[in-house]
């Protein structure tokens, strides 16, 4: 989101990321919490957990803290600690990796191809780290995951958020849907099918 001229909007994820220093993350979501607790709000919807490990990619891009699943990581649990540090709640998303696509969501449904084995190892590392690091909140991409569930995309996959998130990740807090106003849901479900199926699928809140 857009932060108001008098914040400290400070360097964005990808420029945080080129200092491969995580205490520079944890600075900045410390200082960014402290902002937002400020003027009475306790919620940061970051940071972004992707690796942005398609050059093509259209969306995520600066919003990444880089394409190596390690620095990613690293780099999410210093920003999930300085959330918690400025005192507000902390999001890891677009759940479960939007870094390997060349489509935005923002205008229609992508798929990531990629095996498994890739996912576990680039796409859901800084995801699992988040997790670990005491992230409140996880926030579902509306990308079908081939290797996961070929049919559903994340946000309506019971597979997904049930089995891999709550199963295998052991995530406890809330699973909140991106927003069902992209085309990746508008062009592809009735706004009511698409909300149902969310729910049963295992979302907690509906953006």
């Amino acid at each position: 989101g857009v932060m108001v001229p008098d914040s400290c909007t400070g360097p964005g994820n990808m420029a945080l990321g080129a200092t491969a220093r995580p205490d520079d993350a944890f600075e900045m979501y410390r200082v960014i919490g402290q902002e937002l607790r400020s003027v009475g709000l306790n919620t940061v919807l970051g940071p972004c957990a992707d690796c942005n490990s398609n050059p093509y990619n259209s969306i995520i891009g600066m919003r990444s803290f880089g394409e190596k699943p390690g620095l990613v990581g690293a780099m999410t649990v210093a920003a999930v600690k300085g959330a918690h540090a400025g005192s507000v709640i902390a999001t890891v998303k677009h759940f479960p990796g939007h870094g390997d696509t060349t489509l935005d969501t923002h205008r229609g449904l992508a798929s990531v191809k990629r095996t498994q084995e890739e996912l576990l190892a680039v796409d859901l590392y800084p995801f699992a780290e988040g997790i670990k690091a005491g992230a409140d909140i996880v926030m579902t991409a509306h990308i079908i995951f081939s290797a996961l569930d070929p049919h559903n995309p994340a946000t309506l996959s019971r597979t997904i958020l049930q089995d891999v998130l709550r199963g295998d990740m052991g995530f406890e807090g809330v699973i909140l849907s991106d927003s069902m106003n992209m085309h990746a849901m508008r062009k592809n479900f009735s706004p009511e099918g698409a909300a149902i199926r969310a729910f049963q699928a295992g979302v907690d809140l509906l953006m």
